[in-house]
């Protein structure tokens, strides 16, 4: 996609208002503008216009592997070579592609190698290794692939996320913590906790007289595990990280007149309900594929959920209405697949797949008979409101 030369100016601005090392190419930086997509009519888009296939993995209920509500899915599902991790935030639980429980990692305490409770985790493949950052004591806890802890360490900053860039760990400090370690956005730690870098200085943070407010809406994920991509609230810019730590602007949001001024940042307009607010268009979350875009959005105080193609440029604002209902509707993809649940997704599971959480009550809801069920692998009978929910995992087209 080319860029016009108000875009180059901007980015060239964007560039220079974050420390080294940065890249400075760009001619690679692609321009969504999300007003067209979001003005446009509502449509029902079939999910098979985007999608090949569709599977199902439904999660072993036990004792032992029942968690609570996940409210992130995106943070708190992660699939690696040897499974799916899923934490509810109180413990961190591993399946198989079968969905068969297949233990625990860590626990839950006060002895060593256990956690308070757990913020974010990731997956080390190089080294075969699970982390677990629990923020209450501010440490980060490695375990084996088995479950078994091998070490900890102290982190002496406040990150709310962390992810894995070859063997080193990558850590996102919230806005509203940033004053004390150089308004940094990220920052890198090895594996052994022996040499860090700071990255991505967020000017606003440091220039602001007031109070910034603290915000946890970040993402940083990967579609690939060769890079990290990094988005946060407020902020225009989807980025890139490598493993040499450079970091490239790869898209850049157009809000155009519709984006939330600055000052609704700051604590004193966050904590009070101002009616202005309705008039703005704000980004509460993203999932991505190599080939598409998925933006929760609420535009003018209402839902959006938007998809976007990056291979032709196109997208569509997603909603059909609720079979036998006045008012009421879907916002997501039409299954015309399978015949069962409609679908928007929750996360990534890796650069052509993306999955969603169905819990039985959606299932029970949905399928008229048990025949209908059975067709797509699903067993109603046998189904309890209480189990566990399903993985329903979604191949996009290349």
């Amino acid at each position: 996609m080319v860029i016009n030369k108000k875009y180059h100016i901007l980015f060239l601005v964007l560039i220079w208002a974050c420390n080294s090392p940065v890249s400075e190419n760009v001619e690679q930086v692609a321009v969504i503008k999300l007003d067209p997509l979001l003005t446009g009519k509502k449509e029902k888009v079939n999910l098979s216009e985007v999608a090949e296939s569709i599977e199902y993995i439904t999660l072993e209920t036990n004792e032992q592997s029942i968690f609570g509500h996940i409210v992130k899915p995106s943070e708190q599902i992660k699939f690696f070579e040897k499974g799916i991790l899923i934490s509810d935030k109180r413990k961190l639980l591993h399946f198989n592609y079968q969905g068969e429980f297949i233990g625990e990692i860590g626990k839950r305490g006060i002895g060593p190698t256990e956690y308070a409770d757990i913020r974010d985790f990731a997956v080390i493949p190089n080294l075969q290794q699970i982390a677990v950052l629990s923020p209450p004591n501010q440490r980060t806890y490695i375990y084996d692939y088995t479950g078994e802890g091998t070490k900890d360490f102290m982190v002496d900053f406040w990150p709310l996320h962390i992810a894995s860039l070859g063997d080193e760990f990558v850590y996102a400090i919230p806005k509203g913590r940033r004053k004390p370690y150089g308004y940094h956005s990220l920052k890198f730690l090895s594996h052994d906790n022996k040499g860090s870098q700071e990255l991505l200085i967020d000017y606003f943070d440091k220039e602001s007289s007031e109070s910034v407010a603290l915000s946890s809406n970040q993402r940083l994920y990967h579609i690939k595990d060769s890079e990290l991509s990094f988005w946060e609230f407020y902020y225009d810019t989807i980025w890139r990280i490598s493993p040499d730590r450079i970091i490239t602007p790869a898209f850049y949001l157009d809000y155009e007149e519709n984006k939330l001024p600055s000052k609704y940042l700051f604590d004193k307009y966050v904590s009070s309900q101002n009616e202005q607010l309705d008039q703005y268009v704000r980004l509460w979350g993203l999932v991505e594929s190599k080939r598409f875009f998925f933006f929760d959005m609420d535009n003018k105080n209402k839902l959006n959920r938007v998809y976007f193609d990056k291979m032709q440029n196109t997208g569509a604002n997603l909603r059909f209405n609720k079979k036998g209902k006045v008012n009421a509707y879907h916002f997501g993809f039409y299954n015309d697949m399978d015949g069962g649940v409609h679908f928007w997704p929750d996360g990534e599971m890796d650069e052509n797949r993306i999955f969603k959480l169905v819990y039985p009550h959606e299932l029970l809801a949905h399928f008229s008979d048990e025949n209908s069920a059975e067709k797509i692998g699903l067993s109603l009978h046998t189904m309890d409101k209480s189990d566990n929910p399903i993985l329903m995992i979604v191949k996009l087209k290349d």
